[in-house]
């Protein structure tokens, strides 16, 4: 899939699914990942990818939230504090 045209949550959002991929592949053997990815393949254009990913792949979708969670830590880390809003 091609980053080109996506916007900037577009682009975190999929950083983020990419992440979980690798997370996933590399916590399976070499026959469970090619299996996974081969299932991923079959099913890139689904408009309910992530729903039946997420029920077929049940480890994938405990990593994929674990993954969504580092973002949201990391996204609060970075925003601007209430107060520091209000003095500007």
């Amino acid at each position: 899939m091609s980053t080109d045209k996506m916007n900037p949550e577009e682009e975190q959002a999929f950083a983020v699914f990419i992440a979980a991929v690798e997370r996933y592949v590399a916590s399976v053997d070499e026959a469970a990942g090619e299996q996974f990815e081969a299932w991923l393949d079959e099913h890139a254009e689904a408009e309910d990818l992530l729903p039946l990913l997420l029920q077929t792949y049940p480890k994938f979708g405990e990593i994929f939230a674990d993954e969504v969670e580092k973002l949201g830590a990391q996204t609060n880390q970075n925003a601007p504090s209430p107060a520091a809003a209000e003095e500007n």
